[in-house]
């Protein structure tokens, strides 16, 4: 499915970005949406360094209801 391909979403990831760390964070969270998991280390390796890269130290977790 091409909404899973995460080399695609690093691309969609770096362009988000390039438009803001609100952007880049609304991108996170839409990806982590879509993969059903609640953490950036659920996902490829590759597109959580990026992520690490984009926003250094952040961490990005869900909190559940």
């Amino acid at each position: 499915m091409v909404d899973l391909d995460q080399r695609l979403w690093r691309d969609r990831l770096r362009l988000a970005a390039d438009r803001g760390r609100g952007e880049l964070i609304a991108g996170i969270d839409a990806l982590l949406d879509l993969a059903g998991v609640e953490d950036v280390s659920h996902v490829d390796p590759a597109t959580a360094a990026l992520v690490e890269e984009l926003a250094p130290g952040t961490s990005i977790r869900r909190i559940t209801a």
